[in-house]
């Protein structure tokens, strides 16, 4: 976790799945962060637990994992203001 409060970026993709570790609790760790970044969880269909962290520290969208050629439309769809920024 140190080396996520070290570097500054603006999106964490996070694997429905980390081992040694419960998902939500990852997640809580970094939406307590200051300016924490944006987070999107992958997900299986229906295989998936239902991954459980206190929403008032922050917002999560979940994407559905897919091959990896799909993934950017997945993140355009749960970030369209992220993904595809206002031309100037």
């Amino acid at each position: 976790m140190d080396c996520l409060a070290a570097e500054r970026f603006d999106l964490l993709l996070v694997d429905g799945y980390v081992a040694d570790m419960y998902v939500g609790d990852l997640i809580e760790r970094v939406l307590r962060m200051a300016n924490h970044p944006r987070v999107a969880i992958m997900k299986t269909g229906g295989k998936s637990k239902t991954i459980r962290y206190d929403k008032s520290l922050g917002e999560c969208r979940f994407v559905e994992k897919g091959q990896s050629d799909q993934m950017p439309q997945a993140l355009r769809a749960a970030f369209p203001d992220f993904c595809n920024p206002p031309l100037n």
